[in-house]
């Protein structure tokens, strides 16, 4: 009896590490799909923002529409409330109704004149030289929108 649990348990390791090296086997081609998803669906968002900024026939001349625009927008206003509402003399003077305002006309007149070459630049350039080629349009929009304070 002694002989047959000893050929019984040598068995088992054998099947033991059988089945572990289809388990590791099995790990190593899900790793390698996830990986191929995750690089497949990287390079379609590759591909779709070349769509979007600089498809041969997009014109990046064009000031922004859709939802670039409304991000666009959302984006400089929500920053410009923040930027008001930290700033002490603004909360002082205004109420966060007034600053909104003010904000909202800030973003949507910038963003009557940005063109998407504005925003390739956005994402390319270095701050300063984004700021340098905003501020014209800036000092365009500003006058209109701080009427807006003046009546509050």
């Amino acid at each position: 009896m002694e002989e047959i649990n000893k050929e019984t348990q040598q068995s088992k390791p054998a099947k033991n590490k059988w089945f572990a090296g289809y388990i590791v086997a099995g790990l190593i081609i899900v790793g390698l799909i996830v990986a191929g998803l995750i690089w497949i669906f990287s390079q379609s968002l590759v591909k779709n923002s070349d769509k979007v900024y600089n498809h041969p026939t997009v014109d990046n001349n064009v000031i922004i529409s859709g939802s670039t625009r409304e991000n666009f927008v959302r984006g400089v206003e929500g920053s410009c409330l923040q930027k008001q509402i930290n700033d002490s003399r603004s909360v002082s003077r205004f109420s966060e109704k007034v600053l909104s305002d003010y904000c909202s006309c800030y973003a949507n007149g910038i963003a009557d004149q940005i063109t998407l070459k504005d925003i390739n630049l956005y994402d390319t350039a270095s701050a300063s030289k984004f700021k340098k080629m905003l501020q014209p349009k800036i000092d365009l929009v500003s006058p209109s929108c701080k009427k807006t304070l003046q009546g509050k």
